[in-house]
């Protein structure tokens, strides 16, 4: 099943998606094939599904570049004048890329609709998010911890291209809004940029987050 997580962006963010098996590698550069001969076929699929996607997503806003290389702590690097971020998990990739005169970051995570252990879910959430997720179990969400971290890992997607940081997942504080499928984020560590908003979609078969942070939208600080 071909599925779509564009909703979740505004009309500024190109959004390229992929379950296609079969990727093509001309996009790569030397030393990311060479890479990849050491990793695992999965991870394989995983790497090039994601780039060739912020490949197609750059072309769409009308860029050339082919290259996204990668930083000391394994994120994209973006060409000039374009922000963006890459995600992928079982089956599925993409990429959502804006220019940066209109989105200053983008943070966006996709995940299998599936649960997540009740240990794992007590290293990622404050009190009360724990309490949200307990409140949603069985009902409006099928799984509502994975929510919250597909949820937190797209703010720290959207956080650290500005501040080149650790973020960790006690260090965000998430508050969903079901009726429009939002989510409110209060930075607890930042002394910046201390709030985010972010979009969630659901389907049967994976989760999706997105955080745009539109120029203008800043702290005086960042300028």
């Amino acid at each position: 099943m071909q599925v779509t997580a564009k909703s979740v962006f505004s009309d500024a963010t190109v959004l390229c998606e992929t379950q296609t098996r079969d990727i093509d590698t001309s996009h790569l550069n030397q030393a990311q094939k060479h890479y990849l001969k050491g990793v695992s076929e999965n991870r394989q699929w995983e790497f090039t599904a994601g780039r060739l996607c912020a490949v197609q997503a750059i072309r769409g806003l009308g860029g050339s570049e082919t290259e996204i290389p990668v930083g000391e702590r394994g994120e994209p690097i973006w060409p000039t004048g374009f922000v963006g971020s890459i995600t992928h998990t079982q089956g599925y990739a993409a990429a959502a890329v804006a220019l940066r005169s209109e989105v200053i970051t983008v943070g966006i995570d996709a995940e299998t609709n599936d649960p997540v252990s009740d240990r794992a879910l007590r290293r990622i959430g404050t009190r009360e998010e724990l309490s949200w997720v307990e409140s949603k179990r069985g009902l409006e969400f099928r799984n509502p911890g994975k929510l919250l971290f597909a949820a937190k890992e797209a703010v720290f997607k959207a956080w650290f291209p500005l501040e080149k940081k650790w973020l960790g997942f006690l260090d965000a504080q998430i508050t969903f809004n079901e009726d429009d499928r939002s989510f409110d984020v209060e930075i607890l560590k930042s002394k910046r940029l201390r709030r985010m908003s972010g979009m969630f979609f659901i389907d049967q078969d994976y989760l999706f987050t997105a955080i745009e942070i539109f120029a203008g939208d800043l702290p005086n600080s960042y300028a």
